[in-house]
Order: C-alpha cells, then structure tokens, then sequence
C-alpha cells in the first residue's frame, strides 16, 4: 500500500511542515511561500520566498517523455508496491561523474537507513538514484555565478541566505519521478557540491556535505510521518504538537516520563498555548535523534507503507500475531492499553524496541520461539508491570528465556498440553443479507495451555467476523469464514453463503426488486389475470 504523496507541483504545497497553511504575513501576499533552511549549527527555520523564483512549468509543453536518462537501483527488496521507494536525483553532475553521482547516493541512503526508526525497515526499502546529466558541473555558490545544471540548483536562492539551495525547476523533478519511478514515497535532490546547504520540501534538496543525511532525515519526518516542526514557525495539530496539555488525553500519553518526552510549552515570544513532546528531537534540531512520540509515528507510516503493519488500536485485547512474520517492529503495540494477551509465533526472530509500550492490561504472554529471542526486558516492557504477566514458553524452554533476558515475570509456565487441532461449530452457513450467525471456534483439546483463536473473512464484502466469532451478512456471494489457533496455526472454514431477501429472479432472467407484500401480490394477480385473458 502507498502513503500520501505531496502535491509538488503547486509550490504552495511544497513544505511539509506547511500542509496546513501559510504564516498570517504569507497569507497577505500570495506571491510568497514559506521553505524550511537548515543551518550548521542544527539549528532550523523557515523563510519566505517570492513565489516567482520558482518557474511553472511551459502551459503548452508537448506531450512527450522526459529526456532519457539512466536508472540505477541502489536497494532491491522486491516489488515497488510492497515497499518503501525512495528516489535520488542528482543535479550537477555530468556525463563523465554518473559514478560519483551513484556512489553519493548510495552512501546518503546507506546513512539514512542506518538512522532509527529507518534502521528497522532496511529490507523494506527500495532506492533508486535517476542519474540525472547535467552540461555543468556543481551549482552557482555565490551571487551572481552560472552553473548550466539541470535543475538549476543553486545557494542564495532567495537572494540573501547562502545555505538555502534549491532548484527553480521544481517541475522537472515532478516529470522525472512520474515518469521513471511513478510509486516513489520519498524524493531527493542531491547536489553536487560539498558546500553545506538543502532546503525543505516535498522535494528535499541537500548538497553533498558530510550532513546531508541530518537534513533528509528531518524532511522525511515531514513527508513520511506527517510530523510538525518542534521548533516554532506555526502551530498546527500533529502527532508531535497539540494545544492538549492534559496528561491523561494529550495524544503522546503512553510515552509521558519515557526518555524525556513530556508536555512542553513553546516560549513566551512564540505560542506557549501550543506544546511539544520533547526539548531535544530531530523535528527540532539536526544532529538529534527522533524523539520517541516522533519515532512511533515514522514506524506506524512505514509498516503501514511496507504492508508490515500488525498495529493495535484502543479497544484491542488479544495480539494473535500470524505465523511468518519475522520481526515485532519497534513501537508495535504502542497505545494499546486493553491489550491483555500477547501470541508470539516461533517464526518472528526479533522483538523491537518499545513493542509493547506501557501496555498495562497486559497479563499474559505466549512464546514459541525455541531458542528464545534475545531482549532486553526493560525496554520491549517499558512501563509494564511484568510481576503481573505469565509468560508461556515451549517445554523445556524456561532457563533458555531467563538467561535471554525474558525477567522480571510473575511465572514462566512451559507448555505441557500443546493444541493438536481446531474445532468450528459449523462448516456452512446460510445467511440473509444483514443476518448474522455466531460460529463456535475452540483450540483441541479443549485444555490445551493457549487456548485463543482468532477469526477472518476471505470476502469482507459477502461476510464479516469478529473477534468472537459474529458472523454478518454484507452483500450477496460466498465467503470462507476461518478460525485459527494463536499456538500452530491449526485452522477450519466455515463456508458462508448470503442471500438478498429485496431480489428475485422474475421472467426472462431478469433480475427484479420487491417494493413491498403488497405490491408483489398486485403484480401477482395482474399477471394471473393475463395468463387467464388469453388461456
């Protein structure tokens, strides 16, 4: 599945972290927008620019493909729709210094996908790099110097700050991503010159200095998780800001007293009625990690993005993760304060950071990993009450647990009456659409240490099912309705079959609607009384 992708053609849209709107002295004059600049100390701001300075593209342009280019693949994980594509491009590189330009792209995404949250989807990536010529090589440093590149990238962009670089052709860029990489998520232009400077945007443009990786790092906070700037340009409802100062409902309260993130106000000169989960973040600094209100939300994006997703919500009690899937991501379960009990199948080889996040309900634990993953207890339990938890693990498993890190338990039980199969109470159903039928599901045998299922539709629109097993008829067809036991995955089906009671099929084939008894006994004896005329 693919995210939201910004609307780069209309400048407007550009910044990110302007999705909503444009500062009150922008909002005066349309001919300026805002673009997001970067210093070197870390330090971040926003500026306006005259909207001129970015070029349209020609109204009469003819209808034909962008020039022809050459298109590497840095990172190969399969199928773009499966997974996260990042383009690069490169502006200022010629003909003789595609090399160059391929061995720079390949280290700025190298370093982006070694930073977290990023680090937990490196097999999720795809990355392209458009090798992009140029007639020139570089782009103008200084006022008043020309450099022929392709974008027209270039520092002083708008006349007065030196390391705001960007390219006037922001439309080229646009042609070139519909064109070669038509699925991407995340786009850059990569500069060639070591002199520090980028810009902010749907588009993030950085130069090739050592801290490019800082720049694209915070832009993808914007692009990717929707996240508002922690320092202050404007307020604006996001994930990581809100005027909700209430502990027990401000969005981020599961992470309250959790590696610094707490409810901070902006300063007195700025709008202290609009807060900030933490003081130091990428969102507000370069050269800082993300927070972890930050970091959740990049992870919740990017699984949602990669098709990894097994995120719970407010209401959900049972975890019951399916078998093949390798890895709890960081942050998974975050927020799910109902969640009671955790199935862990043999296949995930990795539990991350923070996965179950102040889970509070959480009471028992089922893992089947043998050997055991290896964790650090303190940080996938965070803010659990782990005396309170049974943790059940394969039989002769328990010492392999503890010396894991699997501590801190109420009891570590070792399954002794393992599930052999699965019991549905019914193999067909017949049902009228808006019927519903309760369907019995039991592990075998009935004792077994892990008694949960869980339940699933394969035709959503025919059939519907939930957690216990309620089945509701949609719309008219056939739907298998399966049970499948959280330990081993033994499952059973249930063919449902739904009916409309409003159709009928009448003379000829034709398909028909019933308004009312009334009227179908009417139509009834109109067409008796006819058949009697002639017969």
């Amino acid at each position: 599945m693919k995210p939201r992708r910004l609307l780069s053609s209309l400048l407007a849209l550009l910044i990110a972290l302007a999705v909503v709107g444009v500062p009150a002295s922008a909002a005066q004059n349309e001919h300026w927008v805002p673009i997001e600049v970067f210093s070197q100390s870390g330090l971040i701001e926003t500026l306006e620019v005259p909207e001129e300075v970015f070029q349209k593209a020609p109204s009469s342009a003819p209808e034909e493909p962008p020039p022809s280019f050459e298109v590497a693949k840095i990172i190969d994980n399969g199928p773009d729709s499966e997974n996260i594509v990042l383009t690069i491009m490169g502006d200022g590189f010629t003909a003789a210094q595609q090399d160059a330009f391929i061995g720079m792209a390949t280290k700025l995404s190298g370093d982006l996908l070694g930073r977290h949250p990023f680090s937990s989807f490196q097999g999720a990536f795809n990355v392209y790099a458009i090798k992009v010529v140029s007639k020139q090589s570089g782009a103008a440093e200084n006022l008043g110097d020309r450099v022929d590149n392709y974008f027209g990238c270039k520092f002083y962009f708008d006349g007065a700050t030196e390391r705001l670089l960007s390219t006037p052709y922001l439309y080229k860029a646009n042609e070139l991503l519909d064109y070669y990489t038509p699925q991407y998520d995340m786009a850059v232009l990569l500069v060639n010159s070591t002199k520090y400077g980028g810009a902010g945007g749907s588009i993030s443009v950085t130069s090739c200095h050592a801290d490019a990786n800082e720049i694209l790092m915070h832009e993808l906070g914007h692009t990717v998780g929707g996240l508002a700037d922690e320092y202050w340009w404007r307020g604006r409802e996001a994930p990581n800001m809100t005027q909700n100062a209430n502990p027990a409902t401000v969005k981020w309260r599961p992470w309250l007293d959790v590696d610094g993130v707490g409810i901070y106000a902006f300063a007195k000169n700025e709008d202290p009625s609009w807060y900030r989960p933490h003081e130091s973040c990428a969102m507000r600094y370069l050269f800082q990690p993300f927070c972890g209100v930050c970091a959740t939300e990049l992870t919740r994006v990017m699984a949602g993005m990669s098709d990894e997703a097994f995120y719970g919500r407010g209401a959900f009690t049972q975890a019951l993760i399916p078998n093949g899937v390798k890895r709890i991501g960081d942050y998974s379960y975050y927020g799910c304060e109902s969640l009671s009990t955790v199935s862990i199948p043999a296949s995930v080889a990795a539990i991350g950071r923070y996965s179950f996040l102040r889970c509070a309900s959480l009471t028992r634990v089922y893992s089947y990993a043998a050997p055991p993953q290896a964790i650090d207890a303190d940080k996938v339990f965070c803010g659990v009450d782990r005396s309170k938890i049974t943790l059940t693990v394969p039989e002769g498993a328990g010492a392999a647990y503890l010396a894991a890190g699997w501590t801190g338990f109420r009891e570590i039980v070792e399954i002794s009456r393992p599930v052999t199969g699965v019991a549905i109470s019914e193999t067909s159903v017949a049902l009228e659409k808006g019927g519903q039928a309760r369907l019995g599901g039991a592990a075998v045998p009935a004792d077994a240490d892990n008694p949960y299922v869980s339940w699933a539709s394969g035709n959503p629109a025919v059939a519907t099912v939930d957690d216990s097993g309620l089945v509701t008829a949609i719309g008219k067809g056939t739907a298998t309705v399966t049970v499948t036991t959280a330990e081993g995955g033994k499952s059973a089906a249930c063919s449902v079959t739904v009916t409309d009671p409003n159709k009928y099929v009448g003379l000829f084939g034709r398909e028909t609607t019933y308004v009312s008894n009334f009227w179908n006994w009417f139509k009834f004896i109109v067409l008796f009384g006819w058949i009697w005329m002639w017969f």
